[in-house]
This record gives structure tokens, sequence and C-alpha cells, in this order.
């Protein structure tokens, strides 16, 4: 047994002897061995570089480590096409070639057909199949294919398809496609696709597509697709189609398609679709259909459809606007709806809301108080068929007006019964309705409203609502008072257990279930003061 391991012992050592033999054989030959100073015929990358650079040139080299290979101690003043460094090498160059290695350098430039290594590294170009465990690094550019387990890296510009398990980073520009689970960087601008684990980021321009979990930096215009889980940054404009988690900024302007659900900041203008998790600020104009969770909120104009959570405020808003809370602008035009004012310092359209408030109005107002500079401002008193003395504030344009009013009357038995109405109607000139010169003292007043009625006997279920439309005649018997009177219609829904006390009589009724529906004409007159 111990002699059978001998002569294994042996042979491996006879086997490791003649593998010396023959590389030291081929370290002395070589440098002896015919040199063509000419190039090999370059086919690929860059075909100039062997003239610039004026190198020898031998089919075939080998290298243990730097000074130590079949071009001596003077391979940096030759290309090869075919190249082995068992663990490092360090030559002039690789012309069209192949080459293997741990460590892979070529001072001047490298053309690989195939190139692999831990470490592949280029003092200028690297151009071809650059296969790396670790890196490939080129002191210019960097063009084809390359892939390492770390990093990509360019001082110049970097181009092609780049696969990297950290990040590839450019010096200059950054083109084709990237992939890299960390970050794609590039000291000038990014063109085509790119897909970072985390980062994508450029100082010049970004045009194409980029994908990253945390962010999409631009240092001046984005153009094309961004998607991040966090962010969309560009220094300058910003177009095409953004989606973020957290937020989108532009130093200038964003247009296109862009969503995000947090915040959205524009420099300038910011126009398209555009939708917000939390809000919309723009330094300018803002245009298009616009989303936002609570505002949006622009220094310049505001046009088209806008919805937004809480606020909606611009220099003028333009179009419909939809707010939960309020619109706020010097001047608003079209269709306001807010769940709680519209105020502006003109406006004219359709505002709909519970305050509506303007120095100066033309429209159509709906709400509780709708108060405007070059509108009425009235008290009125009135009673009814029902025995309610209501009083109201009645506000709007001089022809449309909006009301809220209070009325109370006895009930018997020591018990008092209320109503809370709402008034939406219009107020003609007589000689203007009736086209009679003659009436211009007089006019007609036509409204619909909403009444809820209780007394003390009403439970907070209880249902009591009288649906109402009144056409009144009226005369102005000085700059602040008028008198009006006339008939309404008048239904009532109601499962209130006193609801005969509620209706005088009735022309018409059905029941559904304990609820009652009840109608009748009833009359109405009163005053309106100031």
């Amino acid at each position: 047994m111990f002699n059978k391991h001998l002569r294994i012992y042996n042979y491996n050592f006879m086997k490791a002897i003649y593998t010396a033999s023959l590389f030291a054989l081929l370290v002395i030959a070589f440098p002896f061995s015919s040199v063509n100073a000419q190039s090999s015929g370059v086919s690929f990358g860059w075909t100039d570089d062997h003239e610039t650079y004026g190198l020898l040139h031998r089919p075939f080299r080998m290298s243990l480590l730097p000074g130590i290979s079949t071009n001596g101690t003077d391979a940096t003043r030759y290309s090869a096409r075919f190249s082995i460094n068992l663990i490092a090498g360090y030559n002039g160059g690789l012309e069209d070639g192949y080459e293997l290695g741990i460590v892979n350098i070529n001072k001047y430039y490298t053309h690989a057909r195939f190139q692999l290594g831990a470490v592949n590294v280029s003092g200028g170009r690297l151009a071809g199949i650059n296969l790396a465990a670790a890196a490939n690094y080129a002191g210019t550019d960097v063009q084809g294919l390359q892939l390492a387990g770390g990093v990509n890296i360019a001082r110049n510009n970097m181009e092609g398809v780049q696969l990297s398990g950290l990040g590839n980073i450019a010096g200059a520009n950054m083109r084709g496609f990237q992939y890299s689970s960390l970050m794609n960087i590039a000291g000038e601008d990014i063109e085509g696709i790119q897909v970072g684990g985390m980062i994508n980021a450029g100082r010049g321009d970004m045009s194409g597509i980029q994908i990253a979990s945390i962010i999409n930096f631009s240092g001046n215009d984005m153009e094309g697709i961004q998607l991040s889980g966090v962010g969309n940054l560009a220094l300058q404009d910003a177009s095409g189609l953004q989606v973020s988690g957290l937020f989108s900024a532009a130093g200038r302007d964003i247009e296109g398609l862009n969503v995000t659900g947090g915040m959205m900041v524009a420099g300038r203008d910011a126009s398209g679709l555009l939708v917000s998790g939390l809000g919309l600020v723009a330094g300018d104009d803002i245009e298009g259909l616009v989303v936002s969770g609570l505002g949006t909120i622009g220094g310049g104009d505001i046009s088209g459809l806008t919805v937004s959570g809480l606020l909606t405020i611009g220099k003028t808003i333009e179009g419909l606007s939809v707010a939960g809370f309020s619109n706020i602008a010097q001047d608003i035009t079209g269709l306001s709806v807010a769940g709680f004012a519209n105020i502006s310092t003109s406006a004219t359209g359709l505002q709909i809301a519970p305050f509506n408030y303007a120095q100066h109005f033309e429209g159509l107002p709906i709400g509780f108080i709708s108060w405007y500079g070059n509108g009425r401002k009235n008290i009125d008193i009135w009673g009814d068929e029902l025995g309610f003395l209501n009083f109201g504030v009645k506000t709007g344009t001089r022809e449309i007006y909006n009301m809220i009013s209070l009325g109370i009357k006895s009930v018997g038995n020591g018990n008092e019964a209320a109503q809370l109405g709402w008034h939406l109607g219009r107020i003609q000139p007589l000689d203007e309705a009736w086209n009679r010169p003659a009436l211009e003292n007089y006019f007609v007043k036509r409204g619909w409203s909403a009444t809820l009625m209780v007394d003390d006997d009403s439970a907070i279920e209880t249902l009591n609502q009288q649906y109402a439309y009144s056409y009144l005649l009226g005369r102005t018997l000085g700059n602040r008072f008028s008198v009006y009177a006339g008939p309404s219609f008048n239904m009532l829904i109601t499962n209130h257990p006193n609801r005969d006390d509620f209706t005088p009589y009735t022309i018409f009724e059905t029941s559904r279930g304990n609820t009652d529906y009840r109608f009748w004409v009833g009359f109405t007159a009163g005053v309106q003061i100031f």
C-alpha cells in the first residue's frame, strides 16, 4: 500500500516538474521568437488603438505574475489575441481575442471576443464580452457585454449590456441596458434601460426606462419611464410615465402620467394625468387631470379636472374642481365643488358648497350661505299654512338665492315644534319675467325647499321631512323692504307618531309600511328686509 502511494506521489511530482518546465520554456522562447509589429487585423472594438499606442503583436501569451510571462518584463509593449494569466497578467493590449485568468490587466486597451477572470482591468477601452467574478474596470470607455459579480466601472462612457451584483458606474454617459442589485450611476447622461436594486442616478439627462427599489435621479432632464419604490427626482424637466411610492419631484416641469403614493412637486408647471396620495405642489401652472389625497397647490393657473381630498389653491382655477374642504383662488371659473367652501375674489359658473364667497360672482350658487359682494343679503320672515313662524338668511346673486331657515310653532299641550330648512330659488322682476315694463317694482319668487321638522316627542330616528315648491309674487316697497305671498305645493314623508300636526289636510296620500307620503297645496306670506 505504501509503495502504491509513493508511485502516485512520484507521478504527480513529475507532472508538476513537467508543467513548470514547459512554462519556463515558453517564457524563455517567446521573447526570441519572431515579432510582428503590425496589427493582427483587429475587427472588433476600436481598430485604431494598436496604432495609437504602437504595440508589437504576438498571437499568444501566457503569464504567471506581472513580469513573469512569455513576453518577459516587456509585456506591456505587446498585444495578443490569445492570453492566459495563471494568477495575474499585466500586458499591453488584447486585440479581437480571448483572455482567461484570475486577474487580467491590459495597460492600453482590451478588445475581447471573450474575457474571463476574477478582475478584468483595462487602462483604456474595455470592449467585447467581459466576465468577472469581482469587477470589470476601464480607464476610459466600456462597451459590449459585461458581467461582474461586483461592479462594472468606466472612467468615461459605459455602453452596451452590463450586469453586476453591486453596481454599474460610468464617469460619463451610460447607454444600453444595465442591471445591478445595488446601483447604476453615470457622471453625465443616461440612455436606455436601467434596473437598479436601489438607485439609478445620473448627473445629466435621463431618457429611456429606469426601475429602482429606492430612487431614480437625473441631474438634468428626465424623459421616458421611471418606476421606483420611494421616489423619482429630476433637477430639470420630467416627462413621460413616472410611478413612485413616496415622492415625485422636478426642478422645473412635470409632464405626462405621474403617479405617486406621497408628494408630487414641480418647480414650474405640472401637466397631464397626475395622481398623488398626499398632494401636488407646482410653482406655476397645473393643467390636466389631477387627483391628490390632500391638496393641489399651484402658484399660477389650475385648469382641467382637479380632485383634492382637502384643498385646491391657485391663482386661478378653471374647469371642474372638487375639493373635500375648500377651493381657494383669486378667480374661479367653471364648476367648483367643495365640502366646506369656495373662496375667491371673483368667480363665474356653478359653485356647490355649504359656503360660497366671492367679491364678485356671476353664475349659479348652491349652498347654505353664498356670500357675494355683488349679491344679495336678506333676512326673510314668513308664515305658512302649518302655523310656523319662519326666519331665514337669504344670500346668493340678485337672481339666484340660497337660504337657510328656522321655524317654530306651538302644537298644544305645552309642546313646541321646529323646522330647519334649506331653500334654493330664483327671483325675477316681473317686467322681465312677464315682459311688462309697468311692473318693474314687482317680482316673482320661485323656489324649492327641503325641511326637517321635529317636536318634543320626536326620536332621533323619526322621519319627518317636507319638500315644497313655491310660486310667490311680491312688491318692493323700498330699497330694503319687500312683501310677497303665494301658493306652495308640498309633500311630507313621515313616520312621526304625531304626523297630523304637520299637515293641515291632504289632497292625496299613500303609505309604505309605517311611512306616509302626503301631498297638499299651501300658502305662504312674508316680508324681505335689507
